[in-house]
């Protein structure tokens, strides 16, 4: 992947990655309420003057004994509330999670930052994916996580 702007959709779907991955280096996703509502006004501010919004960057490296993954730098919490809002649309609507959300039943935004988070994201994409039928689901699956 080159060095330019790229839409969400062009970053999820570009080719020839299999996962952004959130390194052990990274802090977890910590964004407030506030800075999430801050995103999803830009959002719909852009959807209202039909422009796009600027949603700010993203820095990646990849390394050549990964080929197909991307290491995330900068710009992984506005990339995760993204995808969760995508992944949040598409259950709410009962879709099927297209493949530059989910490849091999695994989200392309892969978190090492510890194994519990890891393990937590891939088990609730697959739980969702399994119930997209219903409108809601069990909030034990996320209270009782062990996060620590």
């Amino acid at each position: 992947m080159q060095t330019g702007r790229y839409s969400i959709l062009e970053i999820l779907d570009f080719q020839n990655l299999d996962q952004f991955v959130v390194p052990e280096i990274q802090r977890d996703y910590v964004w407030s309420q506030s800075e999430v509502k801050d995103i999803l006004e830009s959002i719909r501010e852009g959807f209202e003057n039909k422009d796009v919004p600027y949603l700010g960057f993203i820095y990646a490296y990849n390394d050549k004994d990964y080929v197909y993954k991307y290491f995330l730098i900068d710009g992984q919490q506005r990339l995760t509330t993204i995808v969760l809002l995508l992944i949040a649309l598409y259950h709410k609507i009962g879709k099927r999670f297209p493949e530059h959300l989910i490849k091999d039943e695994k989200l392309k935004l892969d978190y090492k930052v510890r194994q519990a988070t890891h393990d937590f994201v891939n088990d609730f994409i697959q739980y969702l994916d399994k119930n997209r039928d219903e409108n809601s689901f069990d909030c034990k699956i996320i209270q009782e996580q062990i996060w620590y």
